[in-house]
Order: C-alpha cells, then structure tokens, then sequence
C-alpha cells in the first residue's frame, strides 16, 4: 500500500515537472513574440518620427524663407518712406 502512495506520489512528481517545463518553455516563446513584436513597433514609431521631424524641418525652411522675403520688403518700403 506504501509502495502504491510512492509510485503515485513519484508519478505526480514527474507529471508535475514535466507541466513546469511546458509552461516556462511557452512562456519563454511568448515573452520572444512579445519583444519581437516591441521591436518592430519601436522601429515603426521611430521612422514615423524621423519623417514627421523631416516634414517639420521642411515647412520651418519654408516659414524662414519667407520671413526674410516679408523682411526685405519691409526693409525696402521703410528706405523708401524714409528718403
């Protein structure tokens, strides 16, 4: 009868075991995806900055050519009130 409780406590043991393996292992490749799919996220998100900054240096090039257009006219109408 004892030897019967071993062998069954043996038994849940390995069953045991095995299951913690199983888990961690699916666990492990979850974390994996989880990062892989971080990365690629990341990678998105910081092209989708590197464009925006681009755009926003573009339109801001634009705005100073601009301002220095409107500054020489300025400038010119203001020499010409004066003399």
């Amino acid at each position: 009868m004892q030897r019967v409780a071993a062998d069954k406590q043996r038994e849940k043991m390995v069953v045991t075991d095995e299951l913690k393996k199983n888990m961690i292992k699916q666990i492990q490749e979850t974390k994996k995806h989880l990062l892989s799919l971080k990365k690629d996220q990341f990678q998105t998100t910081t092209r989708m900055a590197m464009l925006q900054n681009h755009q926003l240096n573009n339109e801001l090039e634009f705005q100073s050519r601009q301002t220095e257009v409107y500054l020489q006219k300025n400038l010119s109408n203001l020499i010409l009130k004066i003399f």
